[in-house]
């Protein structure tokens, strides 16, 4: 037993020097950049917990400087990339698809999966605005929003996208002349993000208390619903919320494959094929690969209570 402890303790202390070296700041001139998310939408939570925990200052090059861009919808996020007001931004996968066909004005790329999860429908601000006018009777809508609109007794959540196994994403995303200048300080930045995926698992109240600080009107219960709570019985969801982390694996390949093909077929993008390079999984796959980490990072299970019953 005691030459076992002297294996253990050293394996130990070999993996904690590789996470203390995976954990360094990345080698190169200081960068200053603007980064955009919005905490009214689940997808973007990773960029909160970077922010609070200030888990930027370990990965990028010492000296960087961040300016956040905190907003309520996806659209600023969206148009600061486009502008270069942003050099990275959280946005849903529809949007972050639109955002790589825009070439002619900046050369956008995903370079990570946060999150993918079922389709809410239930029905931002103007969906519930008009819920509550009863000028609409039902509009899909994203979390944490289901859960707030629930809560206050607005509505109810019919069904999720899990009838048709349709599925929802989030990207991060950035600038390709960013990556082409910083690619250290780009790679420490998906670092950063895998980290803070990894801190949701692991310390969901936590993270429901940093978004609810960031979101007046929702509060930590009903922002832990949104992120771990249970659907309703009749809305024939899984016991899965999210998958948070991703690979561009071949699963992932179809689902943008076809998703492109939809966006074309409405008018959305120029082609239904994916832009060359859109999907960008080089600094994904080196980071996880530096850290240490298996992708996916891990999933969210409903295991809390019924979204919607928190106030």
């Amino acid at each position: 037993m005691r030459g076992a402890s002297v294996v253990l303790v050293g394996l130990m202390m070999i993996a904690s020097l590789v996470a203390d070296v995976a954990a360094q700041p990345a080698k190169g001139e200081p960068v200053n950049i603007g980064v955009g998310y919005f905490p009214s939408w689940n997808g973007g939570w990773s960029g909160v917990v970077i922010k609070k925990k200030e888990l930027w200052k370990k990965y990028l090059p010492a000296g960087s400087t961040v300016r956040w861009d905190v907003v309520l919808v996806g659209f600023p996020v969206f148009n600061g990339l486009l502008a270069n007001k942003l050099q990275i931004g959280y946005l849903g996968d529809a949007p972050a698809m639109v955002a790589t066909t825009k070439r002619e004005t900046a050369d956008l790329r995903i370079v990570s999966l946060l999150k993918f999860g079922e389709k809410l429908y239930l029905g931002p601000e103007v969906i519930k605005t008009q819920l509550q006018a009863g000028k609409i009777d039902a509009a899909q809508q994203f979390e944490p929003n289901v859960s707030q609109i629930v809560a206050q007794g607005i509505a109810k959540v019919a069904f999720t996208g899990a009838t048709w196994n349709w599925l929802e994403g989030s990207a991060l995303m950035m600038r390709k002349d960013f990556i082409d200048k910083n690619y250290e300080a780009a790679k420490g930045w998906v670092k950063a993000d895998l980290e803070a995926l990894r801190f949701i698992i692991e310390n969901p109240r936590e993270v429901a208390q940093m978004v609810a600080e960031e979101l007046p009107g929702w509060t930590p219960p009903m922002v832990l619903t949104a992120l771990n709570g249970k659907f309703p019985p009749h809305a024939a969801a899984g016991d899965v919320n999210e998958i948070l982390g991703h690979p561009f694996d071949d699963k992932m390949q179809k689902y943008f494959k076809d998703a492109y093909a939809f966006w074309h077929e409405v008018k959305a993008v120029p082609s239904a094929d994916i832009p060359d390079g859109a999907l960008y999984g080089k600094l994904l796959d080196e980071a996880a690969s530096e850290l240490g980490i298996k992708l996916p990072i891990g999933v969210i299970r409903a295991t809390g209570e019924v979204k919607g019953t928190q106030k």
